[in-house]
């Protein structure tokens, strides 16, 4: 039986510029800069609900992806979470010129319990 360990991770990024606050975890941050974005643009409390949401199974609804993987590492659906984002038209893959990928797995040896 496989223990009910999760792992989650988050990631966001926004662009600064003149003209708004910088807001991280909640906190106005005194900058000459702030944090461009659709919402509050708050990088850090958006990483910490993306990392929550994967740990959680609540993250994208990329099926067929996730379908594929499970199916050729031979698990269940409930011990994958694929999750996207963007990164707000920044770097390389804002660009265009590549898409980026992130992963992180929590792997364990089955005969010896988890303390």
């Amino acid at each position: 039986m496989i223990p009910a360990l999760r792992i989650g991770t988050g990631f966001d990024v926004h662009r600064l510029v003149k003209g708004r606050d910088l807001v991280l975890g909640g906190v106005k941050i005194p900058f000459e800069l702030g944090l461009l974005g659709h919402s509050d643009a708050d990088c850090l409390s958006h990483a910490i609900c993306d990392a929550l949401l994967g740990a959680a199974g609540l993250g994208g609804f990329m099926e067929e992806m996730s379908a594929n993987i499970t199916s050729a590492l031979s698990i269940s659906k409930g011990h994958l979470n694929l999750k996207a984002t963007t990164t707000e038209g920044l770097g390389f893959e804002g660009r265009g010129e590549g898409i980026g990928a992130t992963a992180v797995a929590l792997i364990y040896k089955r005969d010896e319990p988890i303390v």
